[in-house]
């Protein structure tokens, strides 16, 4: 290979990483954020309990706002546990792509 080839494949590789880098960073926020709401709708569900249990909320808005929140906090479990292994999986090819620059600085 020339000197231009080899420069070429190391500077696509270290965009790619670049690239992965920004994705991932993305992902894990909206996994954090996530994960945020997950523990923020716990507390807000025992909060509606315990005012139902006293007589501030009713059985009937009780239902409907349990209800509610259940169904976000299962689809907040379907994001993170979709994110989680798609984090791990982009901390494995970064990983990959690392190995790869590095063979290529070590023989250029």
């Amino acid at each position: 290979m020339t000197q231009y080839e080899d420069d070429f494949i190391q500077r696509a590789a270290e965009r790619s990483l670049r690239e992965r880098d920004k994705a991932l960073a993305q992902k894990k926020a909206v996994l954090a954020q996530s994960e945020k709401r997950i523990a923020e709708l716990d507390v807000i569900f025992k909060r509606i309990y315990e005012d139902n249990i006293s007589g501030k909320l009713s059985d009937e808005r009780f239902i409907k706002l349990s209800r509610d929140y259940e169904q976000e906090q299962a689809q907040l479990k379907a994001v993170v546990e979709t994110l989680g292994r798609e984090v791990k999986q982009q901390e494995q090819k970064k990983t990959n792509v690392r190995k790869f620059i590095s063979v290529v600085k070590k023989y250029t």
